[in-house]
């Protein structure tokens, strides 16, 4: 009862300095952005910071709340062993290392690779840490493990203006205002297959982390080909036709929610009016969503960051030094990715985005004495979507490459 009682005070102080510190800044800050005030300004970056502690400050209370929940068993612990890919191509990998380095024979025994089919919980939990991992959209955006070929995102949506007067006497007309809508994840299929060398397994397998060295490379090349595919796929040409991408899903938007914004009238030719014109195309009711984030190409982000730092302030001095790493836009975050076409930029809740994954992931070893290399295929099941058209603003056709 007592760590009950805690953990409802941590939930508490949460709320208070969420509405008392957080949102203050998020406000201050969207109203400095409407009145068109400079990004660079010496008030904007003391703002940034502070939400930036603040932020930094409730990830510490959250975590305070995890831990006081795994203390009580409400949450279970999860526990790893030091090396999840242990047995991922061999089932002993002791014993192969042994025959490699002290054997008659270089041959790699059959019995001794690893078996074909689901990676195991662990395995494939580690595995998938590794995909998303480093990759700057896969990292922020909403993942979904999927437990079945499909998965729903549901939707509910309400009318405006609905409220009606009471009239004694009178009954009121049903406003039937609010919708319901989903979109759906349907998985597809991708395979990635990889030639291990039998000269790479002798160099490496006797410093007891080649398995480890081997999956957490072929894991992160994954997640590079799949936040390309985020963005870039279009489901219809050569290798980029594997699936649709965000772009595509925008484009093809049937219900027009998605806030397109030509960039190119009036003509455009630095960073911080396209990233104004970008925010004010986001309705006001939508700009301080906790998670609100802007998208786009490195070309943007070095023009914003050379516009930044040409200036002598906290903001301008930090951008020279750290580079896009901080970056940010009036407290709103910016995911600076190479597989963003240049031509777009996008502004969004990262949580509006959804990277859907299917927890089994299949791997199939053979060892190919003719060519002396162990073939490893990784079959991998996925999809892109996104939940509210309605709260994502995509700017188009950029009228300046922006060098």
């Amino acid at each position: 009862m007592e760590l009950d009682k805690a953990v409802e005070e941590v939930k508490t102080d949460i709320r208070t300095f969420t509405e008392e510190t957080i949102t203050p800044i998020k406000e201050r800050l969207a109203s400095l952005e409407e009145r068109d005030s400079s990004p660079g300004d010496e008030v904007v970056a003391d703002l940034e910071k502070r939400l930036i502690d603040g932020e930094q400050k409730l990830e510490a209370m959250n975590e305070q709340i995890r831990l006081a929940q795994v203390n009580s068993g409400l949450v279970a612990a999860t526990e790893k062993s030091s090396d999840p890919f242990k047995g991922f191509i061999f089932k002993d990998i002791d014993a192969v290392r042994h025959e490699l380095l002290h054997g008659e024979s270089r041959a790699v025994n059959l019995t001794s690779i690893g078996s074909a089919g689901k990676m195991t919980d662990e395995t494939a939990s580690a595995f998938l840490d590794y995909v998303v991992g480093d990759q700057p959209t896969l990292s922020v955006i909403e993942t979904k493990m999927m437990n079945s070929h499909t998965s729903r995102l549901d939707r509910i949506g309400v009318g405006s203006r609905q409220l009606r007067s009471g009239v004694e006497n009178t009954a009121v007309v049903d406003t039937n205002s609010i919708s319901f809508g989903a979109r759906s994840l349907e998985v597809t299929e991708a395979v990635w297959a990889e030639d291990i060398s039998l000269s790479f397994l002798e160099d490496n397998i006797a410093g007891q982390n080649a398995e480890s060295q081997i999956a957490t490379v072929v894991a992160k090349a994954i997640g590079e080909e799949l936040n390309d595919l985020a963005w870039n796929g279009d489901a219809t040409t050569s290798w980029l036709g594997i699936n649709s991408g965000f772009e595509k899903l925008f484009v093809d938007d049937t219900d027009t929610d998605v806030i397109d914004e030509n960039m190119s009238t009036p003509p455009i030719t630095t960073a911080v009016p396209l990233l104004n014109k970008l925010y004010k195309a986001m309705p006001a009711e939508y700009r301080t969503i906790s998670d609100q984030r802007i998208f786009c190409s490195p070309q943007v982000a070095t023009a914003y960051m050379g516009e930044l730092g040409g200036r002598s302030t906290m903001l301008g001095d930090q951008t020279l030094v750290g580079g896009s790493a901080g970056l940010a836009y009036f407290g709103i975050p910016i995911t600076v990715d190479r597989h963003i076409p240049t031509d777009n930029i996008y502004m969004t809740p990262a949580s509006n985005l959804v990277f859907g994954i299917h927890r089994d992931v299949t791997q199939e070893l053979d060892w190919n004495p003719r060519s002396r290399q162990v073939e490893m295929t990784v079959s991998i099941r996925f999809d892109y979507q996104y939940k509210f058209g309605g709260i994502v603003a995509r700017g188009h056709t950029l009228d300046v490459i922006f060098d």
